[in-house]
């Protein structure tokens, strides 16, 4: 059995990522302004607050576009930019995701531009142990941690990667139940 795919040409393609995250950032930009600077990492909390306060007031689409758009369609955006070689589509994803950085103080975005450039580049040239690297990888940092928790009798690196890998999905999970357990259903 197949399913049936879309047939998007690559022009069509980079033409929907491109005016899909223009159309976010346009209302995104409608609604704060124009971004006055990059956040420096000392104003990133203060400015992660302020963005909280501000997109309570934000329509529910604009929040879940502008949330996509940055982790999800910008990524791609750029993954895309390196394979075909466009240039252009790279350059536009990298600046959308820094825009999106201003405004939020989300360090996650301003990392994308590097981490997802870095991987494309090491999967593409590890291809065939890309996979094996990775569990390698992740077992020495998990096992690295480890040893410096004993080392030094503190669990700071091993809190860290349990944090972020175990803790904060169920804490979201759980969050996001409350949330829309209470909330009146549309649609």
């Amino acid at each position: 059995m197949s399913l049936p795919r879309a047939a998007l040409s690559r022009r069509t393609f980079i033409f929907v990522l491109i005016a899909s995250t223009a159309i976010a950032l346009f209302a995104l930009v409608a609604r704060l302004g124009p971004p006055d600077s990059l956040p420096t990492l000392d104003m990133i909390y203060e400015r992660r607050a302020q963005f909280s306060l501000e997109s309570t007031e934000f329509p529910t689409l604009l929040v879940y576009a502008t949330g996509w758009m940055a982790q999800g369609v910008l990524p791609v955006a750029i993954v895309a930019g390196l394979y075909w070689r466009k240039p252009a589509l790279l350059l536009f994803a990298g600046c959308a995701e820094l825009v999106y950085f201003s405004y939020n103080g989300m360090k996650t975005f301003a990392a994308v531009i590097v981490i997802v450039p870095v991987t494309y580049w090491v999967a593409t040239r590890y291809v065939r142990r890309f996979g094996r690297s990775l569990i390698f990888a992740i077992v020495a940092l998990v096992a690295v941690g480890f040893g410096l928790g004993i080392a030094f009798n503190s669990n700071v690196v091993t809190d860290v990667i349990t944090r972020r890998t175990l803790v904060v999905p169920g804490q979201l999970a759980g969050v996001y139940a409350d949330h829309y357990s209470y909330q009146e259903k549309y649609g």
